[in-house]
């Protein structure tokens, strides 16, 4: 699960392009412990979106039939 939730990432940036707030700034105001992490969501968010902020799910959960075949075939 991550730290900071996808709506707060969204407005953190949003508050950081709009106002013209400095990283400082918006880093106290939505209580963000780190303004590297900060850039990184303002720099991911400009170049690729903001559903690049979105959270990604990285546990797969595979039935035990295609864990067999898997098995059988290897």
């Amino acid at each position: 699960m991550s730290k900071y939730s996808y709506q707060l990432k969204i407005h953190a940036v949003q508050e950081y392009l709009s106002k013209e707030c400095s990283y400082a700034e918006v880093c106290r105001k939505f209580d963000i412990h780190s303004k590297r992490k900060l850039i990184t969501w303002v720099h991911e968010a400009q170049a690729n979106g903001y559903e690049s902020l979105a959270p990604r799910k990285t546990h797969h959960s595979y039935s035990l039939d295609f864990k067999l075949q898997v098995v059988n075939y290897y």
